[in-house]
C-alpha cells in the first residue's frame, strides 16, 4: 500500500528526468494513467538496478528493510504476549497488573506498527533516491561520451 500510495507521486515530482530513465520512460508521458499494482513491481526493478549498478547505495537499502524486518518480528512477539496476557486476564480474573500489563503491550504494538510504516516509508524514499542518483549519473555518462 505504502509503494502504491508513492508511486504516482513520485512519477508526477520527477517527469523531468525519468525521460532519461529505460525503466520509468514509459510512466513519463503526459496524461498517462499509471496502471494499478505497478509501484510494487516498479519499485522491485528499481531496487534490482540499484543491486546491479552501485554496492554501496544497495547496502543504505538493505538496512532499511532489514530494520524493518527486525521492528515485525518485535511486533509479532508483542501479539503474543497480548494474546498471554489475555489468556491470563481469563484465567485469574480482573486483576490489576493484567490490565496493565496488556495496557502496556498495546501502547508498545501501536508504536512499532507506527515505526513498520515509517521505515517502510524510508525504505521506498531510499530506493527512490539511489534510483534517481544512479539514473542521472548514466545520462551525465551518455552526454559526456
Amino acid at each position: 500500500k505504502v509503494k502504491e500510495k508513492r508511486f504516482p507521486k513520485y512519477i508526477q515530482d520527477n517527469t523531468d528526468w525519468i525521460k532519461n530513465s529505460p525503466l520509468l520512460e514509459k510512466y513519463a508521458q503526459k496524461n498517462r494513467a499509471i496502471p494499478k499494482d505497478s509501484g510494487e513491481k516498479t519499485y522491485g526493478e528499481m531496487r534490482f538496478f540499484i543491486l546491479m549498478n552501485n554496492s554501496a547505495l544497495y547496502s543504505e537499502v538493505e538496512s532499511h528493510i532489514n530494520q524493518a524486518r527486525i521492528i515485525r518480528v518485535l511486533t509479532i512477539s508483542e501479539l503474543i504476549f497480548i494474546l498471554g496476557f489475555g489468556i491470563r486476564f481469563f484465567t485469574q480474573g480482573f486483576v490489576l497488573s493484567n490490565i496493565v500489563g496488556i495496557l502496556v503491550v498495546i501502547a508498545f504494538l501501536a508504536a512499532n506498527v507506527l515505526a513498520i510504516i515509517s521505515r517502510f516509508e524510508r525504505y521506498c524514499r531510499s530506493i527512490e533516491r539511489s534510483f534517481k542518483v544512479l539514473t542521472l549519473a548514466n545520462a551525465k555518462k551518455k552526454i559526456t561520451k
